[in-house]
């Protein structure tokens, strides 16, 4: 849920009306439109464009998000692990989610794209060694349509 999704209140329900709604302009201002809440999915093993279940963003609501994530990824020979970060910007002329700026440390042979429709989804190479395990942390911070 969006910050900005949280209803402004009236004076005479059970909290000042005027307290409240100063407490969620401030959220909305100091984390943006909405954040996706730190989340975890599994990761496939010697995957190609599979979702990250969670990580989507709607181009009527958000322009661009910055996402955190971490990766791990083992089977019974190996172990990899990445933390890092990505961003996605939603172009209006091509009506379509475009993905950039990444930096990450470690290497646990993944990368991520973006749909047009604004589906984070992600490619893995394979593991062979048996016994795989592998998954996702991730949370983002959006910033919302010019108003």
């Amino acid at each position: 849920m969006a910050f900005s999704d949280i209803p402004a209140r009236a004076n005479g329900e059970t909290v000042l009306a005027s307290w409240f709604n100063t407490i969620r302009t401030e959220l909305v201002n100091w984390f943006g439109a909405g954040v996706i809440s730190e989340t975890q999915d599994t990761i496939d093993n010697d995957a190609s464009g599979e979702n990250v279940v969670g990580l989507s963003f709607s181009g009527t609501s958000y322009r661009s998000a910055k996402v955190q994530y971490q990766v791990y990824r083992s089977d019974d020979s190996n172990t990899y692990a990445e933390a890092g970060q990505f961003f996605v910007v939603y172009n209006t002329v091509s009506s379509s989610w475009e993905i950039g700026g990444g930096v990450a440390a470690g290497n646990a042979d993944i990368t991520f794209a973006i749909t047009a429709a604004g589906q984070v989804t992600y490619t893995t190479g394979n593991m062979t060694g048996g016994s795989y395990a592998g998954y996702i942390r991730f949370k983002a911070e959006t910033l919302a349509v010019e108003s």
